[in-house]
């Protein structure tokens, strides 16, 4: 169900930089990156800007992986599979639902003060804890990787 790239990237999730399974990770997307540091002190992403991926790190730990499947402000779109299927025209929720069924928990769709909101849903299965966003057109736009 899940490709073996993003179970790459999700061994790498927990790992102390530099790991053996963070290089690999860095591997499986095949490009190079941009090392920003955060505001907050300490913390810092590797920011694959081409590749439409960003690596967040707290303390030198890897605590989250973002995928972006459409362009999303500096990022490009991301080219890998994300599933272990024949890729549909359009993954949209009622595919992902059919998919992986349903979510632990879900939210957004909504304007709040911050403005819109993207829906979401959260998954853990696997080993494997994700939020998945969608756009304003119900397709899958962004995957979100979170060290559990």
């Amino acid at each position: 169900m899940i490709s073996d790239t993003l179970k790459i990237l999700n061994d790498a999730l927990g790992e102390a930089h530099p790991s053996p399974k963070i290089l690999e990770g860095i591997k499986v997307i095949g490009a190079g990156f941009v090392e920003t540091p955060s505001v907050i002190e300490g913390n810092y992403f590797f920011e694959f800007f081409t590749e439409g991926v960003s690596f967040n790190f707290e303390k030198d730990c890897l605590t989250q992986i973002s995928i972006y499947l459409t362009p999303f402000r500096e990022y490009g779109s991301f080219r890998g599979e994300v599933f272990d299927i024949k890729k549909p025209e359009r993954l949209d929720w009622s595919f992902i639902r059919s998919l992986l069924g349903e979510p632990k928990s879900q939210g957004g769709g909504e304007v709040s003060l911050s403005g819109y909101i993207n829906p979401w849903v959260r998954y853990n299965f696997d080993g494997i804890y994700m939020n998945l966003e969608f756009d304003q057109k119900d397709s899958l736009s962004a995957i979100h990787l979170i060290a559990s």
